[in-house]
């Protein structure tokens, strides 16, 4: 979708922002709950009121570990829901998510309890911080993007259970069940599938081993000429533009065929915590928009819709999803959503 398609224009920034690197202590429940250190942004406008609205925003999938909400200079997506809701008077909070930023842990990809406590104690950890330097809440809404809009799913849900208020949720582009994604790469490929599925399929594999304890299921998924590829990329020893150039485009052909089979047929220990990682299925009562983009290359757009009509069957009435065009793709629908959703977050967060 080339940048002329795009009706509106982001706000015109009202404030500067002070930038913060916040480190806070979590818990990593797949681990026996152990204490950890993460990182998250915290960025509050420079403004003499004191309540402000805040957003919790989550990023999408990074194949490196500093880019990152932490450091925005380095985080080509965290640079836009800065400009459009920070300099507007809008608190923008994001955790770098357990294993990037400043985390020594493995990469959490896609691990469920690990991004909802990643996530939900920064939010406790960024509040107190907030009132450390004079301000307070005045409403809380979640953002997410990609990857981000599933984890975005996973905190609402959290928030919600703790009695916290959300006055808005907004997912664009959000791959809310996660087995669908990798079952549907495997299966039944689409001819402008993005470059880089077969990157997140081998990092959930290596992170499934981490945090779940499945030792071995890398190995015994992938072909062996893949695995240190795959290893390699997963422990950021190698780029994500070295890892395309050694393995197939398409993920299936970096698979063994017997454990592809094997997740056709639902049976194994992946398969099955792949299908306890979805994130929406439960009634959730805050207000939901949810973007999607029928030329998404990476999540189609009956998938980002899940969240919307699984809810919509249990009597959610206020939750609704939007197309951002015929041609958006992946990174369009979120720039759409950033533009479209602006007034509607302004009235919900008054």
């Amino acid at each position: 979708m080339s940048y002329e398609q795009f009706k509106g224009r982001f706000a015109a920034p009202v404030n500067g922002l002070k930038l913060y690197r916040l480190r806070y202590l979590s818990v990593v429940p797949e681990m026996g709950n152990r204490s950890v250190m993460a990182s998250g942004l915290v960025a509050i406008p420079e403004t003499l009121a004191t309540a402000l609205p805040v957003i919790s925003y989550q990023h999408g999938t990074m194949f490196d570990k500093d880019s990152v909400p932490s450091r925005p200079e380095q985080s080509i997506e965290t640079r836009p829901i800065l400009s459009q809701f920070g300099g507007q008077g809008y608190v923008v909070i994001a955790a770098d998510y357990f294993g990037l930023g400043d985390s020594e842990l493995p990469n959490a990809f896609w691990q469920r309890d690990s991004i909802e406590h990643s996530t939900f104690d920064l939010y406790v950890a960024a509040m107190k911080f907030i009132e450390q330097q004079g301000k307070r809440s005045r409403a809380l809404a979640t953002v997410g993007w990609s990857q981000g809009g599933y984890n975005t799913i996973i905190l609402l849900r959290k928030l919600e259970r703790e009695g916290i208020r959300v006055a808005a949720s907004l997912t664009a582009a959000a791959a809310v069940d996660v087995g669908l994604v990798v079952m549907r790469n495997l299966t039944n490929p689409r001819s402008f599938e993005a470059c880089y599925r077969a990157t997140g399929l081998s990092n959930i594999l290596f992170a499934m081993e981490n945090y779940r304890g499945f030792s071995g299921t890398a190995r015994d998924a992938l072909r062996p000429e893949y695995f240190p590829t795959a290893r390699a990329l997963f422990d950021f020893m190698i780029s994500f533009d070295e890892f395309i150039k050694r393995v197939p485009t398409y993920p299936r052909d970096m698979m063994r065929p017997e454990f592809v089979e094997q997740m056709l047929l639902g049976r194994g220990v992946f398969i099955q915590a792949l299908d306890e990682a979805a994130s929406y299925r439960w009634l959730s009562r805050t207000p939901l928009r949810a973007y999607l983009g029928e030329r998404d290359e990476v999540v189609p757009d009956f998938m980002t819709r899940l969240a919307v009509d699984y809810q919509w069957v249990l009597g959610k009435r206020n939750g609704e999803a939007f197309s951002a065009g015929a041609q958006a793709d992946h990174r369009a629908t979120y720039a759409y959503s950033l533009i479209h959703a602006k007034q509607w977050m302004d009235e919900r967060t008054k």
